[in-house]
């Protein structure tokens, strides 16, 4: 007989199916309904009189017909079918609730989650990217390669390089010509120093807290964590799973966005509290690291819109330099007394030798 499409039509106790060419009818008695197609949203009709005809419909108006559900044949067939629909229905909207809550959960945790994976990318892939970047900035900016002062700033940040935890990072320390109070981090251990930073302290004290704090940033992997919250929720999945591959990716295109970014509160407090923790280790005196944020306030409060936007911490993504104060003050007073060892470092004469270089 073939397939054919047409009308169905509930009359005289009797399913009638009209087509183009092709008519037929099965009796409402003993009549068989079943549903299936995509979904179940097809219903079948079929009968034990009429071998090999069958009769389907996506109008699933046609179950609340009197004909069919006063007879107790259909009838109860009609409710099984209601019941298995529900039930589809359940299950289909347990799983998207399943799904949606996973999403959610997955969202809510994906700072633990890039710190995990954080962890399991390679250092010299940290190490790349860190380079990539600052080969980047090196292209317009003035670096300060004096190989006496470099050398100076190398012993300057021995004490602290001796005590970090472990030896994944080498760490590369530069100057770069610009008048700003600023340091900065990348991956895999290169920390940049402004001439401005430098010449502005009063004691190496107060650079050794800025490095300490620039330090906490790449060991506790701060831009790739950046970089991995950042990635599309597969990409987090797919890392959790083992396969590295697509954050892999991300990360050897990451130099521009490390450039952009900026550290979240959440980071740059941690970045405060593990830095503090270098100093004890090293016995350097923690008060230079508050006496930096006090330059830090001082240079804001010069300017109108640092008067301006002194008031407004929650506004920023960073702490504010009063609060940043005040809790490092706290967290020194509650940390255990430890003898400040003394540092053998001119520091005059290494600002004098850098102040040379500029006006050369």
């Amino acid at each position: 007989m073939g397939k054919a499409t047409g009308e169905l039509i509930l009359e005289n106790l009797e399913l009638k199916f009209k087509g183009n060419e092709t008519t037929c009818s099965i009796p409402l008695y003993d009549l068989e309904l079943t549903n299936g197609g995509a979904g179940n949203r097809l219903i079948f009709f079929s009968h034990p009189s009429r071998p090999g005809v069958s009769i389907h419909t996506g109008d699933r108006e046609i179950l609340r017909s009197p004909l069919l559900l006063d007879c107790p044949h259909t009838a109860s067939q009609i409710r099984t079918i209601n019941r298995r629909n529900l039930q589809g229905k359940l299950i289909s909207t347990g799983v998207f609730l399943a799904l949606g809550l996973l999403c959610l959960g997955l969202l809510s945790s994906r700072g633990l989650l890039a710190r995990a994976i954080a962890k399991k990318i390679p250092a010299e892939m940290e190490e790349e990217l860190g380079k990539s970047t600052f080969a980047q900035i090196s292209v317009d900016r003035k670096l300060i390669t004096d190989e006496g002062i470099q050398s100076e700033l190398t012993d300057l940040v021995a004490p602290l390089v001796q005590v970090l935890p472990n030896d994944r990072y080498s760490f590369h320390f530069h100057i770069i010509e610009d008048s700003s109070l600023n340091a900065f981090a990348m991956p895999g251990g290169f920390v940049v120093l402004h001439t401005g930073l430098l010449l502005k302290a009063q004691r190496p004290e107060e650079i050794l807290g800025v490095l300490a704090h620039e330090i906490a940033h790449v060991t506790q992997q701060h831009g790739i964590r950046n970089i991995v919250e950042s990635a599309g929720l597969f990409l987090v999945v797919q890392s959790v799973l083992g396969d590295l591959t697509g954050i892999a990716a991300v990360l050897a295109d990451g130099g521009s966005f490390i450039l952009r970014q900026k550290f979240s509160r959440n980071f740059e407090e941690e970045a405060d509290d593990i830095g503090l923790g270098y100093l004890f280790d090293a016995g350097i005196d923690p008060s230079g690291f508050i006496d930096f944020f006090h330059r830090i306030k001082d240079e804001q409060d010069k300017t109108i819109l640092g008067k301006a936007t002194s008031n407004l911490t929650w506004l920023s993504t960073h702490p504010a330099t009063e609060d940043r104060i005040e809790s490092l003050s706290q967290k020194i007073q509650s940390l255990s007394f430890q003898r400040n060892k003394p540092i053998d470092f001119n520091f005059k004469q290494f600002k004098d030798n850098l102040r040379y270089q500029l006006n050369k």
